[in-house]
């Protein structure tokens, strides 16, 4: 689709919605060499910068230079902040309703105490 859009400048509004989105999803996946991630660390990242039922995902009005340091801090926050959570996510294997509800508050509370580096991009 980000190939499409570069040929045609009239893309409407949800199109435009889903290439941010996924400019957003494609800087989270990225790990840096030598910096493994327990998978209840990326599902906390991936579950970050996906769009929920009714909201924006909590890195969407972010620019792209603050979301690697947007994953970097929100895990370390995770790790000393929400550990029992990140164990329960861990030790279930699954993010069951009581976990979603649990990790969604946790992010609301991490974005807003993060503060970005820069506007919108």
């Amino acid at each position: 689709m980000a190939a499409f859009a570069q040929f045609g400048s009239d893309l409407d509004k949800a199109t435009q919605e889903q290439l941010a989105n996924g400019e957003r999803l494609q800087e989270i996946l990225k790990q840096g060499q030598y910096q493994p991630m327990t998978a209840a660390e990326q599902v906390v990242s991936i579950y970050a910068a996906t769009p929920q039922a009714g909201r924006k995902s909590w890195v969407r009005d972010l620019g792209l230079g603050d979301i690697r340091r947007f994953e970097q801090e929100l895990i370390a926050w995770m790790r000393t902040e929400q550990k029992a959570l990140l164990a329960k996510i861990a030790e279930s294997g699954q993010l069951g309703e009581a976990e979603d509800k649990a990790l969604a508050a946790a992010l609301d509370q991490f974005a807003n105490n993060f503060q970005p580096s820069r506007k919108l991009e």
